[in-house]
């Protein structure tokens, strides 16, 4: 019964930012704001400070992260500008999204939540990147060939993105719990 506890609580805010944003097609600046009251709820007991500060700082965290993200995707097209390798922005906008926006985040919550900085911590957040930057290439090329998928309007770049994040946040704030799991898992 515990393992499924364990597992219904790192999934479960993945599942509901997906089901929020695709129920209420909140635009994208609100649904950071959304995420970051899902991740504060949902870890209701594991913040570093109290619960509703915790919380509050979650939604905090997530905006401000949002914000500095977005403006990085100026600094970064700049870049690649000027060494000629982005003509059409996709890469600086790859970037910003995939990789910068990721890190930022998950840097910014290691102040709200006790994320131990183990090798699993590292394995979790290279996986969740590369996973962000693949989806990101699939989403392009399905743009650019324009190829027509049935379910392709569910699957929004920003809801897989916030599935994937909100994974990622969960497996590292979890990430005892995972592992004493895995422990009595490989014992059996």
């Amino acid at each position: 019964m515990e393992k499924y506890k364990l597992v219904f609580k790192v999934i479960l805010p993945s599942i509901l930012c997906a089901i929020l944003i695709y129920i209420t097609n909140i635009p994208l600046e609100y649904s950071t704001l959304s995420f970051g009251l899902i991740i504060g709820l949902v870890n209701w007991n594991l913040h570093k400070y109290k619960p509703l500060l915790g919380t509050l700082l979650s939604v905090f965290v997530s905006f401000v992260s949002f914000t500095i993200s977005y403006l990085s995707f100026v600094a970064t097209k700049a870049i690649f500008d000027s060494v000629n390798l982005d003509s059409e922005s996709v890469l600086s906008t790859m970037v910003s999204i995939n990789v910068i926006a990721p890190l930022l985040l998950l840097f910014s919550y290691s102040f709200v939540f006790k994320i131990p900085k183990t090798r699993l911590t590292t394995l979790v957040i290279i996986f969740s990147l590369i996973i962000l930057v693949s989806q990101s290439y699939l989403h392009y090329y399905i743009d650019l060939l324009s190829i027509d998928f049935p379910n392709y309007k569910i699957l929004k770049p920003y809801i897989l993105w916030q599935m994937v994040m909100a994974l990622t946040i969960q497996l590292l704030v979890n990430q005892n719990g995972v592992n004493k799991l895995r422990i009595k898992l490989n014992n059996k």
